[in-house]
This record gives structure tokens, C-alpha cells and sequence, in this order.
């Protein structure tokens, strides 16, 4: 009785961990590995990078807009004690400097190790603008205000964002996304890409924040470009020529 319940119990593990996981964040859909095939995965990863090198990457940044908006609704409670005002607007406030920092770090990384292709950024809140088609009106300058003068019109573009893929919370890169901000499948290039020596090294490297630097993922983002285009250009794959 006990060997059958144990056996019960590893083909219950063996299909949950052979189940693709189908949704990640709002957003960032993936399609399961075996449905999309080898072939066509090189075929959109091909068609991406080509796109991307005679067009823009939109990076999307986080707003934390949720988080905020939640805060906000507390401290609007009526007959809210002070004590609890007090700890809640200090709280947004950390939240907005603290997602402020965080953006503004990521921008200047691009702005010092990227040259891939133009970039143009945008936060998250702005998604649906983009799906309908809006070209212009809410792209970011480095200082992370509103510039009009930035734009998509007439030009190719593909999407990044720096997170975590599905079934993988704990490993966060840049990961490129289609025209309907699903994630990009392989081989298109992640920053999170190494090799086994470079993972080697990483793993005995004793500066840690190499995990969270946004400097070492767009550098290394940019190089994985650099090198995934020229494999697919020597291929002949998603040449539009």
C-alpha cells in the first residue's frame, strides 16, 4: 500500500514538472517550449533581432503603479490614526524613490554599454497605448519625464524588460518580447545567457550584485545581440534582403 501511494505520489511530481507553466506576469505570456518547435523559434528569434537592429528596442520600465495606487487608497482611509499615516507615507515615499533610482539606473546602463540598436523607453503603464497602436506621446527621457518629441512612427521595434521568466522567479535579466509582449523564445538572447565557463566564473565571483547590476545585464544583453545577429546574418536566417 505505501509503494503504491509513493508511486502515485512520482508520477503526480513527473507531470507537474513536465506541465508548462503558460502564464507569467500580465503581459508576458509564453507560449509551452514544445508547441512553438525548433524551427519556427529561429524563425521569430531570426525576425526579432532583424527587426531590432533596423529599428528601436522599447525598454519598458517598472512604475510600481500598483503598489502606489494600494498605499494611496490607505492613506486616504477616513480617521486614520497619525501613527499609521505617518508609516504608510513614508512607505510611498520610499516606494517612489526607491522605483525612481531603480529606472534612472537602468536607463544610464543602457545609455553607457548599448549600441545594438536606438532605444526608447516607456513604463509599464503605458502598454496598452502601445498595443493600440499609439506611436508617440508617452516615451521617457532620461530623467524619466514625458518627452513629445519621441517616437515609433515609421520605424521596427521589439520590446525588453528586466524581470524573471516564468518558473524561474529567483534569475532575473533583460528578456526580449514580441509585438504582443509575450516573451521572445530561444534562441533569441537573454542577459541571463552564459556559457558553462562564464557560469563557472560567476558562481566564485565575490562581487554578488553582478545578479541585480544593471550595468553587467545591458552590457551583456547588448553582446548577446551583437553575436546572435551576426550567427543569423552568416545563416542567411530572417534576412528581409
Amino acid at each position: 500500500m505505501k509503494k503504491n501511494s509513493l508511486l502515485r505520489t512520482f508520477i503526480f511530481l513527473i507531470f507537474m514538472s513536465a506541465t508548462p507553466c503558460l502564464h507569467a506576469q500580465e503581459g508576458n505570456w509564453t507560449e509551452p517550449f514544445d508547441t512553438v518547435g525548433h524551427t519556427n523559434r529561429w524563425k521569430q528569434a531570426a525576425a526579432a533581432i532583424q527587426d531590432l537592429k533596423n529599428g528601436v528596442l522599447v525598454v519598458r520600465l517598472r512604475s510600481d503603479q500598483r503598489k502606489i495606487e494600494a498605499l494611496q487608497g490607505q492613506l486616504a482611509t477616513p480617521n486614520l490614526k497619525e501613527k499609521y499615516r505617518t508609516r504608510l507615507k513614508k512607505m510611498l515615499d520610499d516606494t517612489r524613490r526607491e522605483n525612481e533610482t531603480e529606472n534612472k539606473s537602468l536607463v544610464a546602463a543602457f545609455r553607457e554599454h548599448f549600441d545594438f540598436t536606438d532605444v526608447l523607453f516607456m513604463y509599464d503603464t503605458a502598454t496598452y497605448l502601445l498595443k493600440n497602436g499609439q506611436k508617440e506621446g508617452f516615451f521617457l527621457n532620461d530623467s524619466l519625464q514625458v518627452d513629445p518629441h519621441l517616437s515609433l512612427q515609421g520605424r521596427t521595434f521589439r520590446l525588453a524588460r528586466f524581470g524573471s521568466k516564468s518558473g524561474m522567479k529567483q534569475r532575473k535579466s533583460l528578456i526580449g518580447m514580441d509585438l504582443n509582449f509575450r516573451d521572445l523564445p530561444a534562441p533569441f538572447p537573454t542577459s541571463g545567457n552564459v556559457s558553462f565557463w562564464e557560469g563557472i566564473v560567476l558562481i566564485f565571483k565575490k562581487d554578488k550584485n553582478w545578479k541585480s547590476d544593471y550595468h553587467f545585464h545591458v552590457s551583456r544583453f547588448n553582446d548577446q545581440l551583437h553575436k546572435f545577429y551576426e550567427k543569423c546574418r552568416r545563416k542567411g536566417v530572417g534576412s528581409r534582403e
